[in-house]
This record gives structure tokens, C-alpha cells and sequence, in this order.
């Protein structure tokens, strides 16, 4: 380091920043002790190899995107973890002051909904064949009524009876069916797996010093 004034600044995790001006006389080696005092707030870490892409929300807010490090105030913390795909992780943590709190979170996977919509085209289809069967009887009862009413005699063999009857038959099966593929359509697109859990891991920051081939140091960074 050049002899002159100097500004040395360190930050650590967990840490309040510290600024401290220097001295370097030529020729000399100085030694200066810097007293770092605890920060205010602690940490929550969203890690582990499924994180990646994960959105978090701490207390109904956007923080950051996983895998990702958020500062936040000692306490007890809503957090959402989402993932698209997967079940939601939602959890009450605590978070203490100069800690940090390492989430992993093992997703439960979604269940798939193409068998939801399979049984929605289903249910479609047969209603609206039930409809189709429904107009087709309707209008052989119609035409029975306005022969008779116009004075025609109508034999009890005439086809449109027995017609009539069985595609009313058929309209009636068509929306049972219908119905049933529609009923498991709604369970299917409404059902949901077991929610996401994680692993919690706290642990309290510390500042240990750093021990090199040239003596010992603290992790800091400055201008000179």
C-alpha cells in the first residue's frame, strides 16, 4: 500500500459497514484494530439445486428470484416460495437478528391436467349429443301431434314412435354420461398434490479472520 491517506471500508454479512481513514507512514507496517458491531437485520437464503427459477415473496412482497439471499427485519416472516409446475411452499418463519435462515425447498409436483381436459371434451361431446338425440325426439313427438291434430290417422306402428322413443333413450344416457365426465373434470382441474416443505437451516453470522501464507487478515474491500 502507498504511504498517504487511506479509506479502508468493510462489509460482512450480518455486520454493520465500517468506514475507517488511515495513515501509512513510509517504511512502516501499521497494524489497526476495527470493532465491527452486529447488524440490525437477519437473512433469509432460498437455496438448493430445484430453487433455480423459484419466485419469493416475504410478507406478501416480490423479493427475488431463487436461488437468492434477501435482508429482512428479526421476526416472524410470511414466506411464499413458487415454482411453476409445483405446489406452493408457504411457512411462518423466524428470522433472528445477525442470523440467517437457509430454506431448501422439495417441491411436490402439480398433478397434470390433460386427463382434466380429456374429460371436459368428453363431457362436451355427450351433452351435446344428449341436446342433438333430445331435438331429433322433440321433433318426431312434435310431428305425431300436428298429424293427429290435423285430423290424419296415425298408426301405433308408425316409425316416429318407436324413434322418438329411443332417441329420447339416448338424449337421456348422453347427459348422464356428459355429466359424469363433467363432474370429473371439475375434481380433476380443482385437485391439487401435497404442498411443498422445506428443509430450515438458521445459523448465527460470525466474522472470522482470514489466515494466508502472509499473516492474518479480515475479508474486506476499500479504495486506496
Amino acid at each position: 500500500m502507498k504511504p498517504g491517506k487511506h479509506a479502508i471500508f468493510i462489509e460482512k454479512m450480518g455486520f454493520k459497514p465500517v468506514r475507517q481513514d488511515i495513515d501509512i507512514l513510509p517504511g512502516t507496517a501499521a497494524q489497526h484494530m476495527i470493532k465491527l458491531e452486529r447488524g440490525d437485520n437477519g437473512w433469509l437464503n432460498v437455496a438448493g439445486r430445484g430453487a433455480y427459477g423459484a419466485t419469493v415473496s416475504i410478507d406478501n412482497k416480490f423479493v427475488c428470484k431463487a436461488p437468492c439471499r434477501s435482508e429482512v427485519s428479526p421476526g416472524v416472516h410470511t414466506v411464499l416460495v413458487q415454482k411453476g409446475g409445483f405446489e406452493d411452499y408457504e411457512a411462518d418463519l423466524r428470522v433472528d437478528r445477525a442470523a440467517e435462515t437457509t430454506l431448501e425447498v422439495q417441491w411436490s409436483a402439480r398433478p397434470s391436467r390433460k386427463g382434466a381436459w380429456t374429460s371436459a371434451v368428453l363431457a362436451a361431446g355427450f351433452i351435446g349429443g344428449g341436446l342433438y338425440l333430445g331435438h331429433l325426439s322433440n321433433a318426431n313427438r312434435d310431428g305425431l301431434r300436428s298429424d293427429i291434430a290435423a285430423g290424419m290417422l296415425v298408426d301405433s306402428n308408425d316409425p316416429r314412435y318407436s324413434r322418438g322413443k329411443w332417441e329420447a333413450v339416448g338424449a337421456d344416457a348422453a347427459f348422464v354420461v356428459g355429466g359424469l365426465f363433467a363432474i370429473a373434470a371439475t375434481v380433476s382441474f380443482f385437485s391439487h398434490a401435497p404442498d411443498s416443505t422445506a428443509g430450515v437451516d438458521q445459523r448465527t453470522i460470525g466474522f472470522a479472520p482470514a489466515v494466508t501464507p502472509n499473516g492474518a487478515s479480515l475479508g474486506a474491500w476499500g479504495r486506496f
